[in-house]
């Protein structure tokens, strides 16, 4: 009886997890998209950053079609203060506000895959020892105690 509980649980929240991602999906396709240009100064570092090496030249193509079908989610006032910031920032690979929130978008998708695949050992890692910890002697806590009095 409770595997049973547990599987319909378990059904549950992943029709809930499907339920969600189509929304997201819908909201995005369904907002209305820019006219993006290309000209002007980030016209042109956009063209450098695609000529040179690394993994961008690669990136570049999803993270631009990306950015037209997510264009109409911001609205105007954050979109013009991240317009301000890029620009301030030197505008990095020519990103537009739009190219900006894909790529964000990518990065997220990329990290939830990356942690989904690679699990940590249980022994080791960057917070666990590879060995038990062991008990503080008495000899510690007596200096430790003679400290406080102190």
């Amino acid at each position: 009886m409770g595997s049973l509980r547990a599987e319909v649980w378990k059904m549950l929240f992943l029709g809930a997890v499907g339920v969600a991602i189509f929304l997201v999906v819908y909201g995005i396709a369904s907002a209305p998209t820019r006219i993006a240009s290309r000209l002007g100064l980030r016209g042109l570092k956009r063209q450098r950053a695609i000529a040179g090496p690394g993994l961008w030249p690669q990136v570049e193509p999803l993270v631009r079609w990306l950015g037209v079908r997510v264009s109409g989610i911001l609205p105007e006032e954050r979109r013009n203060q991240l317009d301000e910031q890029i620009t301030q920032a030197g505008d990095l690979l020519g990103l537009t506000v739009d190219e900006y929130l894909a790529l964000c978008i990518v990065s997220f998708i990329g990290c939830t895959i990356q942690a989904s695949v690679s699990r940590p050992s249980r022994t080791t890692g960057p917070f666990r020892s590879s060995r038990a910890p062991s008990a503080p002697s008495s000899r510690t806590c007596r200096s430790a105690a003679s400290r406080r009095t102190a």
